[in-house]
This record gives structure tokens, C-alpha cells and sequence, in this order.
């Protein structure tokens, strides 16, 4: 990992490392305020079938994350709202999203890596839009 890896340091801040190809997206939902707690890039020998991410909210913040999510490129495929029995207790609800096609959420996390990109997650710049202040927007998007 290089100086510059801002995705390589993300990924491995955590006990439990990141799957590489998700951690763009964790980062994208974290940095809008979403609270993420489970992810997983899916696939045999995986956690989940699909890549997922699971993050805690009310009634909004799903479509906020997919908003979000959309945004920013990720190939967002599916939204649920799901409930878990723990010691015999139902609890929740929680939130997942999935993204589908797994190569599209490679493709984005590779530029994501990239150099340029790197330098703009070190900090991003925001875009002046007719003398209004906006949020800082990912190159290339």
C-alpha cells in the first residue's frame, strides 16, 4: 500500500478488512453520513450471494443511500428492509443494499484506485455551479 492509498487504508482501519471491491462503496455511503455495520463482495465462499452492504437507519435513510450510492456510479441493484431473529428475539428492521453487475462495481472501485482519483479523495475540491456553493462531486462523473 502506498502513501496515496487512500481505499488501502479505508479497507484495513477495520479488524476485519474490507473486501477490496466493495470498499469504494462503504466509503461513499460513510462520507454521506451512513452508518454501515456488514459488507461483503459476495460470491462463493462469501458471506452473501451478491455484493451487499448493510447500514442501520429510519424509514429514509435507504433511499438516501441509494441516492447516494447512484450518485456516485455504484451499480446499485436492489434495496431491502429486513428483520433477524437473535436469541429467539426478532429484531430490527435494518437496511441492505446490493449491486449488480458485480463487474460494474469492479469497474468503478478500479477507477476509484486510480492515481487521479486517489489524489481527489486526499481532498476534494468542490465545484463552483453559477456562484452557488456545491458539494464536492467525484471526478469523471
Amino acid at each position: 500500500m502506498s502513501d496515496g492509498d487512500v481505499l488501502g487504508a479505508f479497507r484495513n482501519r477495520y479488524s476485519l478488512p474490507l473486501d477490496r471491491e466493495i470498499s469504494y462503496a462503504v466509503l461513499v455511503l460513510q462520507e454521506a453520513g451512513i452508518e454501515t455495520y456488514e459488507s461483503c463482495s459476495g460470491g462463493e465462499g462469501h458471506a452473501f450471494t451478491e455484493p451487499t452492504i448493510r447500514f442501520y437507519g429510519g424509514q429514509e435513510e435507504g433511499l438516501r443511500a441509494v441516492s447516494v450510492a447512484m450518485k456516485h456510479g455504484l451499480p446499485v441493484f436492489s434495496l431491502r428492509r429486513f428483520w433477524t431473529v437473535q436469541a429467539g428475539e426478532l429484531t430490527g428492521p435494518g437496511w441492505e443494499i446490493t449491486f449488480s453487475p458485480r463487474e460494474r462495481l469492479i469497474e468503478v472501485q478500479e477507477q476509484a484506485e486510480t492515481p487521479g482519483f486517489q489524489r481527489w479523495l486526499k481532498n476534494p475540491a468542490p465545484q463552483d455551479v453559477g456562484g452557488r456553493e456545491r458539494e464536492s462531486t467525484c471526478p469523471g462523473r
